[in-house]
């Protein structure tokens, strides 16, 4: 007698990825532009204004943390004069 574990084959990376991709297209679960890049269920489902602010407020916070990181390495970065020009 056979087991199901003798028939299970562990999928390549190849076919996992061509499943995920597969299963990405589905209108299900596809970013539609017209009801602003969330899925259409979400948007049925009153989610979507929800998601909307929250990816705004991801941005915005990343933003943030960008403009504080650049201004923190101009703060501590090393001043050259013009006589330190080799």
């Amino acid at each position: 007698m056979h087991s199901l574990a003798s028939h299970y084959r562990p999928l390549s990376c190849r076919n996992t990825e061509i499943i995920i991709r597969r299963q990405a297209l589905t209108p299900e679960n596809r970013l539609h532009a017209g009801v602003g890049y969330v899925t259409p269920n979400d948007e049925h489902e009153g989610r979507g204004k929800a998601i909307r602010k929250a990816r705004q407020a991801g941005l915005e916070h990343a933003r943030l943390r960008r403009l504080a990181r650049h201004r923190l390495a101009r703060q501590t970065r090393p001043t050259q004069g013009p006589d330190d020009v080799g």
